[in-house]
């Protein structure tokens, strides 16, 4: 959804935009903005895709491997990335 107070800036979920963000090598702030958009949009699908799960999987291993959900949640990634490396090597990637 729309900030409506800019009508430059994306709001996604904060943590998706974060993790965007983050995969994308720009400032993590949440806030998605033209300099956010352009490093997003500059990014094979593929690869910012795989970089999403490689992250999100460090935010996870973070949250501490105790956590009941952990292997589930570790897993869910893994096969998120393997799926990306798969589709990226069909591409050429």
């Amino acid at each position: 959804c729309r900030n409506p107070r800019s009508t430059t800036a994306i709001w996604w979920r904060p943590s998706a935009g974060r993790l965007a963000q983050a995969a994308a090598g720009v400032a993590v702030d949440g806030i998605i903005g033209p300099k956010s958009r352009a490093a997003i949009a500059a990014a094979h699908p593929v690869a910012l895709t795989a970089q999403i799960a490689v992250v999100r999987l460090d935010r996870y291993r973070h949250a501490g491997s105790a956590n009941r959900f952990f292997r589930g949640w570790a897993a869910r990634v893994v096969r998120v990335y393997r799926g990306c490396v798969i589709a990226g090597a069909a591409a050429g990637v």
